[in-house]
């Protein structure tokens, strides 16, 4: 997945959190929006970037604290394999966001072009 899709992919998950939309998306609005997540390998790209993340956090986390250096380490295999556990969820999520966001027709269009892509 290129670097702009998945940064936006990851800021969709961080706003899964706010407020309830006003409108719900339709069944197949839903559904097509959610092909689209499959299609795009949505989940394996946040399974790849997550260990980097990680990875990246530890020298600002740790800070030159041995103790909180094992610490750390002895912890990040749990929290990936309880990211892994949860990527389902957090693909559903995704997909209702970008239901949300998008119109059926241009969720439509989107899938479209990105089977088209995935099949070459």
């Amino acid at each position: 997945m290129r670097p702009p899709t998945l940064a936006a992919c990851l800021t969709m998950v961080l706003l899964a959190a706010g407020p309830a939309s006003a409108q719900a998306p339709t069944p197949d609005t839903l559904a097509a929006a959610r092909e689209l997540v499959v299609v795009m390998r949505t989940a394996e790209s946040f399974k790849a970037v997550m260990p980097i993340i990680v990875k990246n956090l530890k020298p600002a986390i740790v800070q030159n604290r041995p103790q909180v250096e094992r610490d750390y380490d002895a912890i990040i295999p749990l929290m990936l394999e309880s990211m892994n556990a949860r990527v389902s969820e957090i693909i559903d999520q995704i997909a209702a966001l970008y239901a949300c966001a998008r119109s059926p027709a241009s969720t439509a269009g989107r899938l479209a072009r990105s089977s088209s892509r995935s099949c070459r």
